[in-house]
């Protein structure tokens, strides 16, 4: 997915400079308009019909914004939580 992998360089750029602000809107964009809003909607019927691939780009997804998005923030909530699900 281009914009998963155009937000995890911005987001290393962002931590690098400590510009917090502007990770946490990246993130926050990416998660509820580009992914929940667009991406989830259009797949929703291939994750209930069981397509594997669409269910692996989905966790791939939800395991990149747990260590890109969360945990530079909130390092050992996620840690915990990346070891109960992952």
């Amino acid at each position: 997915m281009k914009i998963l992998e155009e937000n995890i360089k911005k987001s290393k750029e962002y931590i690098e400079q400590f510009r917090n602000s502007e990770y946490l809107k990246l993130w926050r964009k990416f998660t509820w308009e580009d992914f929940a809003n667009n991406y989830l909607e259009k797949i929703k019927e291939r994750i209930k019909n069981n397509d594997k691939t669409a269910k692996y780009l989905l966790y791939t997804i939800y395991k990149n914004n747990y260590k890109l998005m969360l945990h530079p923030i909130f390092p050992y909530i996620t840690e915990y939580i990346y070891q109960q699900v992952i």
